[in-house]
């Protein structure tokens, strides 16, 4: 019998203790709109993001993935499906939809490059 009246007041507290607690809302983060009426081209928009996030020090000319400056664009474009720009590889990757070690890019640039490859993802 004692031993119901422990799990029952154990019971209690843990409700109580749970009940107490305070929870942060997270909101998604909303994208802003880019300008549409910009044409977007991988040389003056998309590279500078990739300069500024420094995505060339982990992605080198090594093999792989290469943002090195003579084969950043071709590296990117097999990335990108322009048909489903939110699925392309290269955006969920940059943008942390899906997981990925290095910096992600702010809202506004992922907005720019979301339009970029709308517009077909243009050198």
């Amino acid at each position: 019998m004692k031993n119901n009246k422990l799990f029952v007041w154990v019971g209690v507290l843990l409700i109580l203790g749970l009940a107490s607690c305070e929870y942060e809302v997270i909101q998604p983060e909303t994208v802003a709109p880019a300008d549409s009426t910009k044409v977007y081209s991988f040389a003056s928009d998309i590279m500078p993001m990739l300069k500024n996030l420094g995505c060339a020090n982990c992605h080198p000319s090594a093999g792989g993935f290469d943002l090195s400056d003579a084969k950043a664009y071709e590296s990117v474009k097999s990335k990108v499906t322009v048909a489903t720009p939110e699925t392309s590889a290269f955006y969920t990757k940059i943008t942390g939809t899906t997981p990925h070690a290095g910096k992600i890019l702010s809202t506004q640039n992922k907005a720019d490059l979301l339009e970029w490859i709308k517009q077909g993802a243009k050198e």
